[in-house]
């Protein structure tokens, strides 16, 4: 059986490291970089970068076939970038880019995605927030829309790591997370031979540790139907069901909220769909508040999304609050302002719904 290694001991040095993943069929890594940190100088915080690639496949342009760092490529010139090689599959490699980071923030970058380098900053605000983690899920997303349809391929990916894993996965194989270092040290120990499903264990795994908050928010590809998710094949699958096998060992997956009897999986599910609905109540109205919508249309939308029902919104108004803590900032508070919209709009229909047949 596997066995958790000790957590490492890091030092804290930067606000956020970014592990950029380079993958075959992505753009020049040189290109990516350079997005990448002119993103991240607009942030107004300390950063470092590090990048992982196969040997001799992703080297920087026109440098030597094993550079150390591409600052040493005199191409980049950024002394924040670190090169790291890793020929192991998609967990050893994300495995040893995470080892490296020093920032109080973790980023994680699919270059295979080819998302937006700009998209990096309401995922910061996000944990700014108080979510332990902002994950990004990849859409056509029109200017000023809040609502994102993801690939084909990952809505598939996602349905098969629910029934496999846990129908209470907030989203899975993100080309764009952000995450609280705390959360990474945490997860961190745990990821060993999970192969392609490496992405689904950092999400599993920090909601059993108790980092539940997990944030889901919209990210533009600069290509079509841009996916990391693989297809959903045997490997996958089996990949899936040892992540499932490692979990179940552990004793706080079971005692959280999967009974041993098949009777009971319905009402799991319902309650882990009840769960999702209100995570992105919350996003909804972060998303909202930070678009400037108007108060009167986003809160016609929350009470679309919650199907009227005044519990969830109730629900949904709670949890704003728990992520926020005591810290109290122009965000949260705009979030719980239209979220009391939303509950004062549904009130109203029920109560006129109630009504209508007394008047008759």
């Amino acid at each position: 059986m596997f066995e958790p290694q000790p957590e490492p001991v890091v030092d804290r040095s930067t606000d956020i490291t970014v592990v950029l993943l380079a993958a075959p069929g992505a753009p020049a890594i040189d290109t990516v970089v350079r997005s990448t940190a002119d993103a991240l100088d607009t942030l107004g915080l300390a950063w470092d970068l590090t990048v992982v690639a196969q040997p001799r496949r992703h080297e920087p342009t026109g440098t030597a076939v094993e550079p150390r760092t591409i600052a040493a490529a005199g191409d980049v010139g950024l002394d924040e970038v670190r090169w790291v090689e890793s020929s192991g599959d998609r967990c050893e490699r994300l495995v040893a880019g995470l080892r490296t980071a020093t920032g109080e923030r973790v980023a994680l970058i699919d270059a295979a995605a080819q998302i937006e380098a700009a998209a990096i900053e309401p995922l910061v605000r996000l944990c700014d927030l108080g979510w332990d983690a902002a994950l990004g899920r990849t859409g056509d997303i029109a200017e000023g829309d809040v609502r994102a349809e993801p690939p084909l391929r990952d809505r598939r990916a996602l349905a098969a790591a629910r029934l496999v894993v846990d129908p209470d996965l907030a989203e899975a194989w993100c080309g764009m997370s952000l995450w609280r270092a705390e959360v990474i040290d945490a997860v961190l120990p745990h990821l060993a031979g999970d192969g392609s499903a490496v992405d689904v264990a950092l999400v599993a795994w920090a909601s059993v540790l108790g980092y539940r908050r997990l944030a889901v928010h919209p990210v533009v590809s600069t290509v079509a139907d841009a996916s990391i998710a693989p297809p959903v094949t045997v490997d996958v699958v089996r990949d899936l069901l040892g992540l499932r096998r490692r979990l179940q060992a552990d004793a706080r997956y079971v005692r959280r909220e999967h009974p041993p009897r098949l009777r009971d999986e319905p009402a799991r599910w319902a309650a882990a769909r009840r769960r999702r609905q209100v995570r992105e109540l919350v996003m909804a109205a972060h998303r909202a508040a930070e678009l400037g919508t108007e108060a009167p249309i986003a809160a016609l939308d929350l009470v679309a999304r919650a199907g009227g029902d005044v519990e969830v919104l109730r629900h949904a108004r709670q949890y704003a609050q728990a992520i926020g803590g005591r810290r109290r900032n122009d965000g949260l508070i705009a979030a719980l302002r239209l979220l009391d919209d939303a509950l004062a709009e549904a009130g109203d229909r029920a109560g006129a719904a109630v009504g209508a047949p007394l008047a008759r």
